[in-house]
């Protein structure tokens, strides 16, 4: 999940979900998931560094990739586990009705779902 807004006009921006295709030392190869789907994206590293100073007589800079990393599990693995935060990605139909009731009926907090 990317961290920032890099480039809102082509769907880089704060929140937008990827799927990774591959990890390189200073760049990220991935395919965003929504209505953008079909873009190939690669996030670089940008420069961090807090908002002020106060009064040091240098400055603290980080390279980093503005991204947070989330797991996937299939839904007959996540049969019988309570997760705080579900996101469902069905690329393909559920098979079953009693595999999309698994699937939305893992998080404990039922007070946002979105279907």
């Amino acid at each position: 999940m990317l961290l920032r807004n890099l480039d809102p006009s082509n769907g880089l921006c704060n929140g937008k979900r990827f799927i990774y295709r591959g990890f390189y030392k200073n760049i990220i190869h991935a395919k965003i998931t929504s209505q953008y789907a079909t873009n190939q994206v690669f996030i670089q590293r940008i420069q961090l560094s807090p908002p002020e100073n106060e009064g040091k007589p240098f400055k603290f800079i980080q390279n980093k990739i503005p991204i947070h990393l989330r797991f996937e599990i299939t839904i007959n693995k996540a049969q019988g586990q309570k997760v705080p935060n579900i996101g469902l990605y069905l690329s393909q139909h559920v098979l079953s009705h009693g595999k999309l009731y698994v699937a939305l009926s893992r998080g404990i907090f039922m007070v946002e779902k979105k279907y």
